[in-house]
């Protein structure tokens, strides 16, 4: 240990960490992300687009039962 670039095998050298020791870790806080959420849809909009799914559904109904009288 005569050589000042021997490090002892405990890792414990004058002024430096231990090696094996982890690395103080850095973290950062960040501000909560603001409200995004849509408000709930108006009267209007849920009716005219449930709306828009039942004529749907509807005319898929009309178009299997004519194509089953049609393809008999």
């Amino acid at each position: 240990m005569s050589d000042p670039k021997q490090v002892p095998v405990d890792g414990a050298a004058k002024g430096s960490p231990d090696p094996r020791a982890p690395e103080p870790r850095v973290v950062e806080h960040y501000p909560p992300p603001p409200d995004d959420e849509l408000p709930p849809p108006t009267f209007r909009q849920a009716l005219i687009g449930y709306g828009s799914i039942m004529l749907a559904l509807v005319l898929l109904g009309l178009l299997v039962g004519l194509l089953m009288k049609v393809l008999r």
